[in-house]
């Protein structure tokens, strides 16, 4: 079962623990984009699960959260769809930097995101991460999943690769014996067809992970 992290609150997951023991089941508490460790507004959530610690509360992480780069498709969609040619080229290339955020919060402040594109911009505020692997250092071992995101298979600087390798680096240290699912997020502006695009993310997965 999954939820995503912080909903259920430290009452309702005590609650449900003997309950989830007695059944078998694992409650997965899902973070993704900006609800990293180090974010205040889940760093409370973190500690709940570390506290508690059982096999049957763990962690869901969403690669969603380490992202180097945005997606080139995704970068062509907001062009395409009238962004300011500025702001397009400091997400392409400043993604990391923390002003990056604040320039794309005043975009949205000012009223200068074209209608047309607007809900696809506002991935950049809940659905993309800033974040490395090394954020996820304190929590290793509650990770009992992870979804293995990806948007377009556009592997420019390892955009894609890159967060894969890097956590499952970290990964193996910890002995990591959970679940991993390819999970793709581009259908928002991409016309691909999406078993295709698994079949392909899936076969660069298992590349990636079966290098050392």
């Amino acid at each position: 079962m999954r939820l995503p992290i912080g909903q259920a609150g430290t009452a309702l997951l005590e609650r449900a623990l003997p309950h989830l023991e007695e059944l078998d089941l694992v409650l997965y508490e899902e973070a993704q984009g900006h609800q990293t460790p180090q974010n205040p507004a889940h760093a409370e959530d973190y500690e709940t699960l570390a506290r508690i610690d059982d096999p049957h509360l763990r962690l869901l992480i969403d690669v969603s959260m380490l992202m180097p780069q945005l997606p080139v498709s995704y970068l062509d969609a907001l062009s395409a769809g009238g962004v300011n040619p500025e702001l397009v080229r400091i997400l392409s290339t400043e993604w990391q930097d923390p002003a990056t955020q604040v320039a794309v919060f005043d975009a949205l402040r000012d009223g200068a995101v074209p209608p047309r594109v607007h809900t696809l911009f506002m991935d950049l505020v809940i659905r993309f991460g800033r974040s490395n692997a090394a954020a996820l250092t304190g929590v290793l071992s509650l990770i009992g999943g992870v979804h293995v995101k990806f948007w377009d298979l556009d592997d420019a600087d390892g955009r894609v690769t890159g967060p894969v390798r890097d956590l499952a680096t970290m990964l193996r240290t910890c002995r990591f014996t959970g679940t991993l699912c390819s999970e793709w997020g581009g259908h928002e502006w991409l016309d691909a067809d999406a078993t295709e695009m698994t079949r392909a993310h899936l076969a660069l997965t298992r590349t990636i992970l079966s290098s050392r």
